[in-house]
């Protein structure tokens, strides 16, 4: 889940953990928003937590739905999962590295660095803020082709 995302760790622990808001109006209350767009969905998280900005991630709604059923998602989970990558690509590749991977691809096609660092929580708010505003469509088609056609439609 967390390379389909590019989210760090510890906001796949805190997305299941958040109730839905039922605004229709992108309010910035303390929950997490949902916008639906063609074959992927935007989640708009609204997180900060000392240095690190998460507003909002793009993922495939397929993925989003599996992800969102789950209870809850422990750090040791992720530890786990962790290892498990870890030990199957023999000490080569961890969640970090492919959170990596998840912002380079963004970076190396159409959506470019400044998408990707939106995307990797790694953007100020305002830049941030303007994407969701006025530039979510052609993320969000952007993100649809770059990641969901090229890596995980068969």
């Amino acid at each position: 889940m967390h390379p389909f995302l590019g989210l760090r760790g510890e906001e796949i622990t805190y997305a299941p953990e958040t109730p839905l808001c039922d605004s229709l109006t992108g309010c910035n209350c303390n929950k997490l928003y949902v916008i639906q767009k063609k074959n992927v969905s935007i989640i708009v998280l609204n997180r900060i937590v000392g240095q690190k900005h998460s507003y909002f991630t793009i993922v495939s709604t397929i993925i989003w739905n599996i992800f969102i059923s789950l209870s809850k998602v422990t750090k040791e989970e992720r530890n786990t999962t962790h290892m498990i990558i870890k030990n199957h690509t023999e000490s080569k590749a961890t969640l970090t590295d492919l959170r990596k991977f998840h912002y380079n691809i963004l970076c190396r096609l159409e959506m470019g660095e400044m998408g990707a660092e939106v995307l990797a929580g790694r953007s100020k708010s305002i830049s941030a803020k303007h994407y969701l505003i006025h530039e979510l469509d052609k993320m969000s088609d952007q993100y649809g082709r770059c990641m969901l056609e090229k890596f995980v439609a068969p």
